[in-house]
Formats: structure tokens, C-alpha cells, sequence
């Protein structure tokens, strides 16, 4: 970490299925974050789902706690927030409409992430509040508003990670409906869970653990209460959760719910989150867990810190994703560096953010990724390959970019979907020519270095002056760019060549 480090602010904002939570932090010396703000509102965002969309009453208490985060980091650029959405948005159908609201409210981009890249940050999340050896073996797990997350790891590395579709909200709302709580629901909610574990315990069972930590709420709301009522000394155990559930059984009902440590808001989801979390008991098995005072924000938080000052994660994911799908380095190399050049000329005019610079440097390295499975139409096979892969530290929106940039690299421009990406991302619209041009003048696969034209821009028309006679002499290059011109323009896209 460099010293410009050294008391810069940050923040992270998780966007959870039952809450939103928000960290502020500042870099210190050592170097160590010093956490400088904590704000969490419960606003239920997994429980305002209707026909798999978000009701205007959800959206309005997300906006107006989004609005308030958003008034506290008003200050801070950009490239020092992290904002994610996780499982609700992944699964409503208006998940990513509402996010461009969102971001407005913010103040701030909010992507949306993977299951297992939500495992991921919450693994550096939990790591950075345990303190074993450091090559012990762990077991996370992370029970949220709509989904549960296990990852396990060697000390800081995090391995496996898999993302369950049963949280605390949607399990309370589908097994104890109004807040009545019986043995039968107990049973049928813990039936479902345990096919769902069912189907990923084999796997985590094979690895082994040395610890078991959870992060959420739920987890840590649960330790609490058994602790304060006497029902499990040890915190949480396989027969302190039993105790718990026969307990609420008891009382038969959510406003019944007597129990020390318990307040209102958690009550309402205890019963989802306790079979939830009894189900994990059973089916990895697990004996004890200890509940880690740390979660995804604090991971967000470690990971933006990378980004900005120890080396971004996602050009390790590129580098390895290049090694295992045996890409040409030499070729790629060449195509990002000419693209980059054509980048930098172009970002004034174009006013292009860093951000694209970013995605055109991923898109240039792994441009040629698709021939790892056949040569024929690769650029299509490139970006299933990136869309559905799963590529640690890229967000889904980053993932889509990267496969339309890919994907869109040769061959003909479908005018539709310009049109589309015109409207709604002009500047992806930007990369995806100067990525074009990149791989076609770099066809030759030669060692030498081509010359770089003179850009001239004026609205979307692009024009590559090159000097006096250098394409006469190259007719392959010329004609590659002259084609290229063509299929540009025919998609409203107006490209000279000279």
C-alpha cells in the first residue's frame, strides 16, 4: 500500500435483502482501516417482492435510507465508494431498473453481484475479525435476507463458495406466514433447506474445517439471545438451537416471543433465519459456530482498498483466466496497448471515464479467450465464456460489459442492439469500436510495432489518419480497416479512413 494512502477516506454499502448497511472508513499507517462511521436501517427490501418484482413501497423506504447514506458520502469521489446489490436484486425482475434509481438516491454507482462473489467478499469480510493460524482451515457461513452463502478457505484465501436461494425473510414469510410459528412449518422449512444443502454438503464435507464462523444478523441475533437466556452457554450449538426452536414453538407465535436480546424488527424473521440456520447444522454437520462481528460490507471494504493502493483483484482473475484458457499474451498485448492509445486520444472528445479504460483493457487481454474452445465464431464463445463464468472481484454489470465487448470485436454490428447500447451506454458503444479497429490492424499477428494513426472526433464521427502512404504499402490492413468502415457506418456509426 503507498503512503497517498495514508488517511483517505472510504466506504462500502451493502444492499441486503433486510438491510442496508453502510461502513466509512479511513487508510492508516501499518496499514490498518480505522472505522469512522457505522449506519444500518432495516428496510425489508426481500419482503416488498411481489410477483418477483420490487413494490413502489419497498423501492421508496430503500430510496429514501439510500438518500440518507448517500447525504453522508457526498463528499467522497466515486472511485472511494463501493455500493452492491445482492440476492433480491439478482432475482427481481425490475432488480436492475430500480438500481439506476438507486444510484441516483446514492449518490454513487451500486453494482450488482454474483452468489459466489457475494461468498467471496463475505469470507474477506469475516477474515478480517478472527485471528487463528493462518493456514487453518475455515467455515463460513452467512445467512441474509434471501439467500444463504458457505464458503469455506485456507486462512485468508477463501476456496469454495455457493450461494443458496433461503434467507431469513423469505423463509419466515413462505413457512410462518403472519408470524405463527408450529412444529409442522419447522419441519417443512427445515425439509426444503435441507435439499437445497443437500445438494452442495457433499463437497464442503470432503474439505473439512478446523473453525466455523457466521456473518449476518441473523447469525449474530441468534448467539445473542442463547446466550442471554441461558440456553446455550457455549453460544451457538447444535443443542442450543434445538432449545431455541422448541422455544418459539412455544410461544406459537412471533408476538408471543418473550426471549431476552430479541428486538422487535428481529423477531419478525427469526423463525425463517433459525431454520435456516438449524437446517446448515444438519446437513454439513456443524457442532459449534462462532458469530464473526464482520460481514460482506467489511469485505467490500478490504476489496475497494485493493482497488485503489495494493492492486486491483480483477487483473489477477484476468491473468489466470488467460493461463487456464491458454490465450496468445504476445497477441493480446499488442491489441490492449493499441487499443489503449486509440483510448487515450479519444476520451476528451468521447468523455470516456477510467472506468472504460478498465473494461477495454480486460476485453483487449481476453478478446481471443473463445478459441480455447474453437476457432470458428470465437468471439461468441468468448463472451458465454465471461458472462457466465464466474470471474472473482467483477461485478455482473462489469461481466456483461466485458461479453459485449468480446462478443462485439469482429464480424457484423447488429444495428438493433447499437441502437440499444447507444441509448443507454454510449461510452461501451466508444470501446467497442476502438476495440474493433485494435483487432483488426493487429490481424497480421506480427512482432512489429504498427503505427499509431492521428483520431479525429467530432460527434460520433471517427476518423484514423494515418501518414502518407503507410496503409498504400499494407493492402491487408488497409483493407481490413476500409471492410471495418463499412460495417461501422452501416450501423450509424460513421468511420473514415485516410
Amino acid at each position: 500500500m503507498t503512503s497517498q494512502a495514508t488517511g483517505a477516506p472510504v466506504a462500502a454499502v451493502d444492499l441486503g435483502s433486510n438491510s442496508f448497511h453502510m461502513v466509512v472508513g479511513r487508510v492508516e499507517p501499518g496499514p490498518r482501516l480505522l472505522v469512522l462511521d457505522r449506519m444500518k436501517e432495516r428496510v425489508r427490501i426481500a419482503a416488498g417482492l411481489e410477483e418477483k418484482r420490487i413494490t413502489d413501497e419497498a423501492a421508496e423506504r430503500a430510496l429514501a435510507c439510500l438518500a440518507r447514506f448517500g447525504e453522508r458520502i457526498a463528499d467522497l469521489p466515486s472511485t472511494h465508494v463501493r455500493a452492491v446489490g445482492t440476492d433480491t436484486f439478482r432475482r427481481a425482475l425490475n432488480g436492475e431498473s430500480f438500481l439506476e434509481r438507486a444510484k441516483e438516491a446514492l449518490g454513487h454507482p451500486i453494482e450488482m453481484v454474483s452468489g459466489q462473489e457475494e461468498a467471496r467478499l463475505v469470507y474477506q469480510g469475516v477474515d478480517q475479525s478472527v485471528d487463528p493460524p493462518a493456514h487453518d482451515r475455515r467455515l463460513v457461513v452467512d445467512i441474509g435476507g434471501g439467500s444463504t452463502e458457505v464458503i469455506n478457505g485456507t486462512g485468508s484465501v477463501p476456496g469454495l463458495g455457493r450461494s443458496l436461494h433461503m434467507g431469513c425473510v423469505s423463509f419466515s414469510q413462505r413457512y410462518f406466514p403472519g408470524g405463527t410459528i408450529t412444529r409442522e412449518a419447522f419441519t417443512r422449512a427445515m425439509s426444503t433447506g435441507g435439499q437445497l444443502l443437500g445438494r452442495i454438503s457433499r463437497e464442503f464435507r470432503a474439505t473439512g474445517w478446523d473453525h466455523t464462523l457466521g456473518s449476518s444478523g441473523t447469525i449474530k441475533a441468534i448467539e445473542r439471545i442463547l446466550l442471554e437466556n441461558d440456553l446455550s452457554p457455549q453460544g451457538i450449538t447444535r443443542k442450543g438451537l434445538k432449545r431455541l426452536r422448541e422455544e418459539l414453538i412455544a410461544a406459537g407465535s412471533v408476538s408471543n416471543l418473550k426471549l431476552r436480546g430479541l428486538s422487535h424488527e428481529r423477531a419478525q424473521v427469526l423463525p425463517g433465519g433459525l431454520a435456516v440456520l438449524s437446517c446448515v447444522f444438519a446437513e454439513l454437520p456443524i457442532e459449534s459456530m462462532v458469530a464473526s462481528p464482520s460481514a460482506m460490507r467489511e469485505g467490500l471494504l478490504r476489496d475497494l482498498v485493493g482497488r485503489l493502493y495494493s492492486g486491483d483483484l480483477r487483473d489477477g482473475t484476468v491473468d489466470r483466466l488467460m493461463e487456464q484458457l491458454q490465450v496468445d499474451r504476445d497477441q493480446a498485448n499488442q491489441v490492449q496497448a493499441f487499443a489503449l492509445s486509440l483510448f487515450d486520444a479519444a476520451k476528451g472528445p468521447w468523455n470516456l471515464r477510467p472506468r472504460q479504460r478498465n473494461q477495454l483493457r480486460w476485453a483487449a487481454r481476453l478478446h481471443e479467450v473463445g478459441r480455447f474452445i474453437s476457432f470458428s465464431g470465437y468471439q461468441r464463445h468468448g463472451a458465454y465464456i465471461l458472462e457466465n463464468g464466474e470471474l472473482p472481484g467483477f461485478s455482473l454489470q462489469d461481466k456483461r460489459a466485458l461479453a459485449i465487448l468480446v462478443r462485439c470485436q469482429r464480424g457484423k454490428l447488429n444495428a438493433d442492439e447499437v441502437r440499444h447500447l447507444r441509448k443507454d451506454h454510449p461510452r461501451l458503444v466508444a470501446c467497442i469500436r476502438l476495440l474493433r479497429i485494435a483487432v483488426s490492424v493487429h490481424r497480421r499477428r506480427s512482432p512489429k510495432e504498427l503505427a499509431l494513426p492521428t483520431i479525429g472526433i467530432s460527434g460520433l464521427h471517427l476518423t484514423l489518419s494515418y501518414p502518407k502512404d503507410y496503409l498504400s504499402h499494407r493492402a491487408m490492413t488497409r483493407d481490413g480497416l476500409l471492410h471495418e468502415r463499412k460495417r461501422q457506418d452501416a450501423v450509424g456509426l460513421p468511420l473514415t479512413v485516410r
